[in-house]
């Protein structure tokens, strides 16, 4: 019998990992490993004789701890150029978004750190993923670097949002819709970090949920600064112009079953019961099938102005559109929530095949959504509901995925 190999072990990994059982990047707080799954409670120690005692991290235990100066400056010179040449375009929804992406968020970054790090993190992102890097070769110095940035970054913004004011607003709500795009470009980078099994796309998903909504909230209980602000009322006036400029259309005939599906899902999955034996569930579960219905509103509302053409990726505003309530449902991994986001990681995957922070992230949540659909015991009332079955079809045709006829029997 071949031995086993070994390897050499270390001691100096965080305490996620050692729990885990994984190779530890022994960088950050967060590591690798940490940060693509989300866990903010990373830490390290050293050991000691008698107990174990946590240890703030010196600079040269960070990615950029272990370049030179020199090469630090030439990455951020490469990052800011690559961000004015390049990464802005991914964040332009409409033509009137590049003046102000382009040129003035490098300059609110210079007055607000934590702006800064997103924009370097995001455009590490982008190297890493798109390449033609300039000062490494490896794109796994830039995935490090975008964590390291990203987790300075995130530090800082927490404390910004307990007090925003006119002066950081801009940043602030920028930064939010920085941090939406990193988190969809990091379970792309998962094979670049290492360590253990990805994490699962849906708890990726709801955590971008708590982020999307994150962001609403801010432009709404700020809505009368940013409308005092002449740089952040003239991209909002051109959004809403933009929306009311192109004639109606129908929706492809295709896109138009998959939402009547949806609707007969919803109809036929929430049983109502009758309000003599049950008022109190009678009354929730009618709330439930509106909340769902409202869902399908936002779905149609995404798909249909995804056609027209006019706002590159109006469909990131989705979790906005379903709301606080649907993303409890999702949370709880509700069968018929699941069913809706399927639709979503559809929209997704089409944004993906035109901007690289989605390139993947919406085939992946058909997938795992349609083997969850498939293989769970979801019982009655969708138990055998012809229109479910169709519509997880229909998901994984339109992303590629395999059809029901090539997927492997679920017990």
């Amino acid at each position: 019998m071949q031995k086993r190999r070994t390897h050499n072990k270390s001691r100096k990994g965080c305490r996620n990992c050692k729990k885990r059982h994984v190779k530890c990047d022994e960088e950050g707080p967060p590591c690798g490993n940490c940060f693509v799954r989300g866990l903010e409670d990373c830490s390290f120690s050293t050991p000691q004789s008698s107990s174990s005692q946590d240890v703030p991290l010196t600079e040269a235990q960070t990615v950029s701890g272990s370049l030179s100066p020199e090469v630090i400056r030439k990455l951020e010179l490469e990052l800011i150029h690559r961000w004015s040449t390049s990464t802005y375009k991914s964040l332009c929804t409409i033509p009137e978004d590049r003046h102000w992406i382009q040129d003035c968020v490098p300059r609110w970054g210079l007055k607000h750190e934590f702006l800064l790090h997103g924009v370097f993190c995001l455009t590490a992102f982008e190297v890493a993923l798109c390449g033609d890097s300039v000062v490494e070769e490896d794109p796994k110095v830039y995935v490090k670097l975008a964590l390291e940035h990203y987790d300075k970054a995130s530090r800082a913004y927490r404390k910004e949002i307990e007090n925003i004011t006119p002066a950081n607003l801009k940043a602030v709500y920028v930064f939010s819709s920085i941090a939406v795009l990193v988190n969809m470009a990091i379970p792309q980078c998962e094979g670049m970090v290492g360590g253990g099994e990805p994490q699962s796309i849906m708890a990726r998903i709801v955590a971008l949920f708590d982020l999307l909504l994150g962001g609403a909230s801010i432009v709404q209980d700020n809505i009368d600064m940013l409308l005092a602000d002449p740089e952040a009322v003239a991209p909002m006036q051109a959004g809403l112009d933009a929306l009311n400029s192109a004639p109606w259309r129908p929706l492809p005939s295709n896109v138009e079953a998959a939402l009547e599906r949806a609707s007969v899902v919803v109809d036929k999955g929430v049983h109502i019961p009758d309000e003599l034996d049950d008022a109190a569930g009678r009354e929730e579960a009618i709330s439930r099938v509106q909340l769902y219905r409202t869902t399908v509103s936002g779905l149609r509302m995404c798909f249909f102005e995804d056609s027209k053409e006019m706002i590159r990726g109006l469909c990131i505003a989705f979790p906005a559109l379903a709301g606080p309530g649907f993303a409890d449902e999702l949370k709880n991994a509700d069968p018929i929530a699941l069913f809706l986001m399927m639709h979503w990681g559809v929209l997704l995957h089409h944004l993906g095949k035109t901007l690289w922070w989605a390139q993947t992230i919406g085939r992946r949540m058909v997938a795992e959504i349609s083997e969850t659909l498939l293989g769970a015991q979801i019982g009655p009332p969708l138990d055998g509901v012809r229109e479910l079955q169709e519509a997880i079809a229909w998901a994984r045709e339109e992303t590629g995925y395999l059809s029901l006829d090539d997927a492997p029997d679920v017990d």
